[in-house]
């Protein structure tokens, strides 16, 4: 866009001026995985920003950037070069602070006597570029990990101790460099070290990474970015959330964000998640949610597709864009063995072990909670459909069918993928919708028969889908929805010979099923097909079939219809089609249940009435760290030998201890461990009136249901295992709500969760919410193995919430709180009056946390202050009471107290006292109050102290004053250290000396005060007796 002059006689053009300062021009990557390659970024300014306007990709650090959930990211800033050649630049991974000064800049007596380090680094510009949360009450050494990129030098890295009232405490501004490896820092009684290294950025893979992508799916797919118009592609390096190990994690956050976020990694589970395979990973997951359908549900077998093409077109990205291309997923990121995280060609291996075929080895039920179902582990079986698909392989899979499949190779492949996803899947989609439609896909592109549709049949026979392909038909197939259709599966084609195929209607619930074929062509006398009334050829037999004429409805007498299909070894015809409905009831169960509770009660669902035909339920139970679970029944009459109750004392229901069927109440089961499977299974026909049944479980969990915790300023909390591991299936709960309190800080010491699968699904967690429940804002959600920061309400309530899924737990975690309150008193008061009382000013409640006030003492003329505690009661060591001699808190002390004792008077030097009351975060108490009197200079000029002098002191209560020249005495005074006026007197001079005697007077510090006609002067004076 410009502004174009024109002349306006001739029509020429005599000048443009651009209007915009941004341009897309060539550049040089050094990138961490994939060496040197060539960008494009903007020219903006007298520098270079990882942004192009062609593909519409935009890469941001997003290290300082603020997440707002709802909304996405807010601060993020741009990777700059000053030339187009991006070279590996230093990289700051840890900061350590091994010393601090002792009681020195961080520490205040009794309000923070332990620090509250974190740091802020600061690039040349003075820019904050890094600040790290603050680790609660900890002495050095403690660690930090920056994770950040130092590409504008000089740094320097400020210390700092958090406050919870007041400003926080400047330790140190500490230059370092930006040479590699460890180094020291050392100043003003602090000191450690840091460590860099050389990085190649790994925000230039995730660019790089995201042009190849986009380049791949618009020149294979002629596809404009991620929702094929072209929007904005966002990329967010090391991006922070409220979910903890997020720096372990890539993920994709479709609409209402539309952005990508790529974690920096841990160093030790993995290096930086910018994997070429992981950026067409997540920009497919984006393709997958804007395929036209409204996406797949993350949840069950539609959540497994999402993450299978996801992978599968990854995959694609990386054979299109890298040098060396490979059937692996992560294999750059991952740093434990095997060294990357899931494999195509053989999902049994990798970290995350996948199975290779529909419900065999490493299958996870699609009902489960587990990984929502199993989303990222029952993804292998596509995946290695797409990987046979394109390369081809044979052998006996999990169900030991014999398999055989000629690749297609990937380009034709990817098509017939793409095509599936975008034009036949629903949200909802099923391992066999999948199957289904990438059939359609391969007849609408290639035809049917043809070498392609014949591939995708093969390839999907061997990951236990669908029938032989050697023919159309094979094998049996099982149909469970309400109403469908069907066919001899040859398509536009003649059926083949030898097919002996069969199809089982058992829709649960159904009564009744109608069947109806709409079209209907074979081989007559020879090309059969049959109808049985039942699920299997023992039923009576409803109908024999063949020819060109269409046969009559069929109504089943039961929940189940078989239908047989065989043809011979000579001619073939075009074969049927047949569509099916079913009448009945809801099922009354169905899927599965997770039981968690120590003990519990459930039936098969049918009430009064009686349960349905065709019926799979289960119920797994798993009470937390249960040691046995007993399975006891209060009623049972199910139809002898055909429905029943088996249980099994694994999760995986291998290991079966009892079979369960007919009218009489069984004998309760016991299981030999902590877990129980109940499955209810009905067959076609007969039904009866169920079961209810009821568990116990021995054992018990370490921590159940709401704990509440309102008692007490702070206290600790903590999964409750010991030194064991957490139970599985846990659901716990605190409700923190100290007395008074006005926030709420929660700090753990300790944290060792499951960890997250690394594209961010969830297992166990703790989660903190800002109020009284899960309705409260969420301040975090945690797992893993990563201490989380301190977590700090916006009010007096913080609620906890710990949860464990049904498998795998770890050694938990344990955390504990403290509390802010109300602040009774504030500031600096100032008492100018001769005598006055004054309190921490808590009145009748307790004193408030982080009290930080002071109170100054200075009566006009006062020669002296008295001050005197009448109540005192604070946390011993830890809140108190400091006294100076003086204006304010430089001068000398005169007595720091703390405990429940009443501390002794103390009496100033002079005219001035300073008072400071500090308390901690943490264990408050009723406080104190106190009175003071002042002893004043008279209205006269006091006279020099070397007038007069007393001997001996200290004394037993009998001393002299002596009298050093002429002067006329009016009156000698007492005063006890309250400044309370306690003897008078005019004695005798003699030889200018008074001796004086007083008796009844206790040990301590008295005033004496001697009045003349020139005015007053005041002496100490200390008896012991």
């Amino acid at each position: 866009m410009c502004y174009i002059y024109v002349d306006a006689l001739s029509g020429e053009v005599i000048n443009k001026i651009d209007l915009i300062n941004d341009t897309d021009v060539s550049g040089t990557a050094s990138t961490l995985y994939n060496g040197t390659k060539t960008i494009t970024n903007d020219s903006y300014g007298s520098s270079y920003r990882l942004r192009e306007s062609t593909r519409n990709i935009q890469t941001f650090d997003a290290t300082n950037a603020t997440y707002t959930p709802g909304v996405g990211f807010s601060g993020q800033s741009d990777f700059t070069n000053s030339t187009t050649t991006w070279a590996g630049v230093p990289y700051l991974s840890s900061f350590t602070i091994s010393a601090v000064a002792s009681q020195g800049w961080w520490y205040t007596v009794f309000a923070d006597e332990i620090p509250d380090l974190y740091i802020v680094v600061k690039d040349g510009a003075n820019q904050i570029v890094y600040t790290s949360n603050y680790i609660n009450n900890t002495f050095p050494p403690v660690t930090f990990y920056p994770n950040i990129l130092l590409q504008n030098p000089p740094y320097t890295v400020e210390l700092w101790d958090y406050n919870a009232v007041g400003a926080n405490d400047f330790g140190g501004s500490y230059s370092i460099t930006t040479n590699a490896g460890t180094q020291s820092w050392s100043g003003s009684g602090n000191n450690g070290t840091y460590t860099n290294s050389t990085l190649n950025n790994p925000a230039l893979d995730v660019h790089w990474g995201m042009e190849k992508t986009y380049d791949f799916y618009q020149s294979v797919f002629s596809r404009n970015s991620y929702d094929g118009n072209g929007s904005v592609i966002k990329n967010f390096v090391n991006g922070t959330m409220q979910v903890q190990n997020t720096q372990n994690n890539a993920f994709a956050m479709p609409a209402p964000y539309n952005i990508m976020v790529y974690g920096m990694g841990d160093g030790s589970f993995m290096s930086p998640v910018v994997g070429l395979d992981v950026e067409g990973h997540e920009f497919s997951h984006m393709v997958t949610a804007n395929n036209g359908h409204g996406g797949l549900t993350y949840q069950g077998e539609s959540g497994a597709l999402n993450e299978s093409f996801s992978d599968i077109f990854g995959t694609c990205v990386e054979f299109y864009g890298a040098s060396s291309p490979n059937w692996t997923i992560g294999e750059n990121v991952t740093i434990p063995a095997p060294h990357y995280l899931r494999s195509m060609s053989n999902p049994n291996s990798g970290y995350q072990p996948q199975p290779d075929t529909y419900t065999g080895s490493y299958w996870v039920n699609p009902t489960s909670t587990q990984d929502n179902g199993g989303v990222h582990t029952n993804s292998g079986v596509q995946n290695f459909w797409f990987y046979l698909l394109c390369q081809g392989g044979s052998g006996t899979n999990d169900l030991t069918h014999t398999y055989s499949v000629t690749g297609i190779g990937i380009t034709q492949a990817r098509q017939i993928a793409y095509r599936n996803l975008t034009t036949y899947l629903l949200p909802s989609a099923t391992y066999n919708d999948s199957y289904l439609g990438s059939l359609q896909a391969a007849q609408d592109l290639y035809g049917n028969p043809s070498t392609q549709y014949t591939a995708v049949r093969a390839a999907w026979y061997a990951v236990g889908i669908g029938n032989d392909p050697n023919n159309y038909c094979s094998g049996t197939t099982n149909l469970t929805a309400t109403s469908g259709t069907f066919t001899d599966g040859s398509g536009i084609a003649n059926y083949n010979n030898n097919a002996n195929c069969k199809w089982v209607i058992a829709p649960p619930g159904a009564n009744q099923i109608t069947l109806n074929f709409p079209t209907f062509d074979t081989e007559a006398n020879y090309d059969t097909v049959f109808v049985y009334d039942g699920p299997d050829t023992t039923g009576t037999l409803l109908m024999t079939w063949f020819g060109n004429t269409l046969p009559s409805t069929i109504n089943s007498s039961g929940g189940a219809l078989c239908v047989k299909f065989k043809t011979d070894a000579t001619t073939t015809a075009a074969g049927w089609s047949a569509s099916y409905t079913s009448t009945g009831i809801t099922p009354t169960c169905g899927g599965g249940t997770i039981l968690s509770s120590p003990t519990g009660s459930f039936d098969d669902g049918s009430g009064s009435g009686n349960y349905g035909n065709n019926q799979s339920c289960y119920w797994f139970i798993a009470p937390p760290c249960a040691n046995s679970v007993t399975l006891s029944f209060s009623s049972f009459d199910s139809e002898l030998n055909y429905d029943g109750v088996v249980v099994y004392d694994d999760l995986a229901a291998t290991h079966q201890i009892a079979a369960l069927s007919g009218t009489s109440i069984p004998s309760p089961v016991t299981s030999t461990t902590g877990v129980m499977v109940v499955v209810f299974v009905s067959d076609y026909a007969t039904t009866m009136q169920g079961f209810s049944a009821s568990y116990i479980s021995t054992g018990s969990a370490y921590c159940s249901g709401t704990t509440t915790l309102n008692t007490s300023d702070a206290g600790t909390l903590s999964d409750g295992s010991g030194a064991n591991n957490y139970c599985n299936n846990q659901d716990c709960r605190w409700l923190i709500q100290p007395p008074q309190a006005t926030s709420v800080t929660l700090s753990f010491v300790a944290f060792d969760l499951e960890q997250p699968d690394p594209e961010g699904t969830i297992y166990d967690a703790v989660e903190i919410y800002d109020g009284t429940n899960t309705s409260a804002p969420l301040l975090g959600r945690y797992t893993g193995n990563t201490l989380p920061a301190s977590v700090t309400s916006t009010g007096g309530s913080i609620y906890v919430k710990f949860y464990s899924d049904i498998s795998n737990t770890k050694a938990g975690w344990s955390a504990y709180y403290t509390s802010t309150t109300t602040t009774y008193c504030a500031g600096t008061t100032n008492l100018t009056a001769p005598s006055g009382t004054f309190t921490d000013g808590s009145s009748t409640n307790d004193y408030g946390n982080n009290s930080n006030c002071s109170w100054y003492i200075h009566p006009t003329s006062a020669g002296s202050i008295t001050l005197t505690f009448t109540a005192f009661n604070t946390e011993l060591n830890y809140d108190g009471v400091i006294v100076y001699d003086g204006s304010n808190n430089s001068a000398s002390v005169l007595g720091q107290f703390s405990g429940t004792s009443i501390p002794s008077p103390v009496t100033s030097t002079g005219g001035n006292m300073y008072i400071e009351f500090l308390s901690d975060q943490a264990t408050r108490a009723s406080g104190w109050s106190a009175n003071y009197n002042s002893l004043t200079t008279g209205i006269n000029e006091p006279l020099s102290s070397a007038s007069f002098g007393i001997y001996p002191n200290p004394n037993n209560g009998a001393f002299t004053i002596k009298i050093n020249g002429i002067i006329e005495i009016e009156t000698i005074s007492i005063y006890n250290s309250i400044g309370k006026n306690i003897w008078n007197n005019k004695l005798p001079i003699s030889n200018n000396e008074i001796p004086v005697t007083i008796e009844n007077f206790s040990s301590g510090l008295y005033l004496i005060q001697i009045k003349t006609i020139n005015g007053l002067i005041n002496k100490q004076i200390i008896i012991n007796k």
